[in-house]
């Protein structure tokens, strides 16, 4: 398994670009189906269950993985999946969920998963992506067909003189990752459908 750093400079290798009569294709590695991803390092978070409450949409994280769940790491680049297709790529610099004190998860902005498993109301044509989400899945969410992926993106340290003093500085590598795949996807035009285009 590639670590971020390799995973990052990898995807702008042009080794699998293939140019045959002024058309682009990349090979089926860079394809939205969810083994793809599990290859370079995303690992399964949670399946996703449809909570109704009065005419809103929630959902319920179901079979999900505890310790990558709750990490207090804040460096993650997600896929959210519907029926093994990758339909939504993003970032986060938070932790993707936060434990409640007297709920299995804190619903809010405090993290990535917590916002999206309750912000807004539901609805396919909602400004708010994560209403926006919910709203179109909303289907194959009530079938149980979607489920959470995440890499865990490394920190990269490196060290500066500030005012005379060495500091250590830890930067995080979740936007440029995400961009990073979202550009190896517009090549064929494969962007996840939920995707509005590049950042």
């Amino acid at each position: 398994m590639l670590n971020s750093k390799q995973l990052f400079h990898s995807l702008f290798e042009s080794d699998d670009i293939d140019v045959k009569d002024n058309v682009v294709s990349i090979n089926s590695m860079h394809s939205l189906h969810i083994s793809n991803f599990i290859q370079e390092g995303f690992q399964h978070v949670a399946d996703v269950k449809e909570q109704t409450y009065y005419e809103d949409t929630n959902w319920e994280l179901v079979n999900y993985n505890e310790q990558l769940l709750f990490s207090n790491h804040n460096s993650w680049v997600y896929v959210i999946v519907e029926d093994d297709t990758v339909v939504k790529l993003g970032e986060s610099g938070q932790p993707l969920a936060i434990q409640g004190p007297r709920t299995f998860m804190k619903a809010g902005t405090q993290s990535r998963f917590g916002r999206l498993i309750s912000h807004g109301w539901a609805h396919p044509s909602s400004n708010d992506t994560d209403s926006r989400i919910r709203g179109v899945l909303e289907e194959s969410a009530s079938q149980g067909k979607v489920s959470l992926y995440a890499l865990k993106c490394e920190k990269v340290e490196t060290t500066y003189q500030v005012l005379g003093q060495e500091r250590t500085i830890y930067m995080q590598v979740h936007k440029d990752l995400e961009k990073a795949y979202l550009s190896r996807l517009s090549f064929t035009n494969d962007l996840p459908k939920l995707n509005k285009g590049l950042i």
